[in-house]
């Protein structure tokens, strides 16, 4: 069967918006928003302004402006965890590297008896020797071109190693003793260390294709601390595991042992402070979140 419903033009699809009760004070700017950033992504925003059980109706008083806003809110979330998990994926990579070249050296990667998946470790090197030959990086293009190497040392080649590439790595590690040496950097376990970069890592995907973030029903979770860090396991929310708060929370932690600061914390709190607290619940938020350690500390 064919589809056969046609495409609007945007001046019927703000017609459509107003025939399900949304207010629209500026229709031009409404219709520069539609051009620009698409109907149908808008239209995903508009869940927390329906009427219960009718996701085609607004409810009375609600404008395209609310809409708008929720969606420069999430645009805003995704900057932030993004850059996060940025920070994160470079402090991982380098404690990774360190350990792995002190104790195996320079190029133990290269080796499967390292890793305990041959599979998962052979298809990881094809992904890295892709990634050497796209890289524009001066550094490893000089270090290849001196010592005609078609690999250069693990302290280099994680530089160009996706996120996801580490995160398996990590994972398939046989010697436990260099997962433990990474964790403690962060004070985790290596199975929660495994769990927490498989989903960011899930997470920073999300965000790199422009992805709903804040309402999102996130399907790989993983492992969450129970002990330690205290700060954080008594700051997470189990009942709602698997909505971004949790994400939030892990990253708040990282980002603070990381850079020795809680700068990143504060700048998500300014963000997330002026929303209403059906928007923060369905993000996973507790109702006393704000009085939870991670969170806490960022407002000394």
């Amino acid at each position: 069967m064919s589809f056969q419903k046609p495409a609007l033009t945007y001046e019927q699809q703000i017609e459509l918006l107003k025939s399900r009760g949304l207010t629209i004070l500026d229709e031009a700017f409404a219709k520069h928003c539609l051009a620009h950033f698409n109907y149908y992504r808008l239209s995903a925003y508009r869940r927390p302004f329906t009427e219960p059980g009718n996701y085609d109706r607004f409810r009375a008083g609600v404008t395209f402006d609310d809409l708008w806003a929720l969606y420069c809110f999430d645009r805003k979330l995704r900057g932030l965890v993004t850059e996060g998990t940025k920070s994160v994926e470079i402090s991982v990579r380098s404690r990774w590297a360190y350990e792995i070249g002190h104790h195996y050296g320079p190029l133990a990667y290269e080796n499967p008896a390292n890793f305990n998946n041959l599979k998962i470790h052979k298809e990881t090197l094809e992904r890295i020797d892709r990634e050497l030959v796209r890289t524009r990086d001066e550094t490893i293009l000089h270090f290849r071109m001196k010592h005609q190497m078609p690999r250069p040392p693990v302290w280099a080649v994680c530089e160009v190693m996706t996120f996801g590439t580490l995160s398996q790595l990590y994972a398939i590690m046989r010697e436990n003793r260099i997962r433990k040496e990474v964790a403690a950097s962060y004070d985790f376990s290596p199975d929660v260390l495994e769990s927490v970069l498989h989903h960011l890592s899930y997470v920073r995907n999300i965000c790199a294709h422009h992805g709903r973030l804040w309402d999102r029903k996130l399907t790989i979770t993983g492992q969450l601390p129970k002990k330690r860090p205290r700060s954080l396991a008594l700051s997470l929310n189990p009942a709602a595991h698997d909505r971004i708060y949790t994400t939030l929370a892990i990253l708040a932690h990282l980002n603070a042992v990381i850079w020795q600061t809680t700068e990143w914390t504060s700048r998500l709190l300014t963000l997330i402070d002026p929303n209403p607290s059906n928007i923060l619940g369905t993000m996973g938020f507790p109702t006393d979140w704000r009085e939870r350690p991670v969170w806490h500390l960022a407002s000394e």
